[in-house]
């Protein structure tokens, strides 16, 4: 169970990795870029499969920003889970108590931010599993050569 645990740790994390450096570009985007785009006055008439357009000027510059600001925040959110799934991946060979609970916080964490639900679901599973007493130390009856027959 503890290299199931090992593995599922590792890997949710390193997905957590790239959903968020997704998440934090975007946000970024977010707050840099689109507050700077120019729309089309309201004169001007554009016209596709025989709709007119009309762009709003109104768009308030501050909600891009603050939307980013939301995206940069759930970003940093599933890096700090993924940063502990991957922490309690390397600890659960030695302190497999330890790197459960670092598992199972990490999935919380990340499942509140709705985008992180599959690493949340990883996470879990090798929480889960790092708590979960090893019974591998127990022998077979047959094929380690302990029993004798007459």
């Amino acid at each position: 169970m503890k290299t199931a645990s090992r593995v599922l740790g590792i890997v949710g994390g390193c997905i957590a990795f790239i959903f968020s450096a997704f998440i934090i570009l975007g946000g970024v985007a977010f707050s840099t870029i689109f507050p700077n785009i120019e729309f089309p006055e309201n004169d001007t008439e554009i016209i596709v499969n025989g709709e007119k357009i009309e762009f709003d000027n109104n768009i308030d510059k501050d909600s891009y920003q603050k939307a980013g600001l939301v995206f940069v925040g759930y970003g940093s959110a599933i890096l700090f889970a993924g940063i502990l799934g991957i922490l309690g991946g390397i600890f659960v060979k030695k302190k497999n108590i330890v790197a459960g609970i670092l598992m199972l916080v990490g999935s919380a964490i990340s499942f509140f931010t709705l985008w992180g639900i599959f690493i949340s679901l990883l996470l879990l599973l090798g929480g889960i599993f790092a708590l979960v007493r090893d019974s591998s130390n127990n022998k077979t009856l047959y094929g380690d050569g302990d029993i004798k027959m007459n």
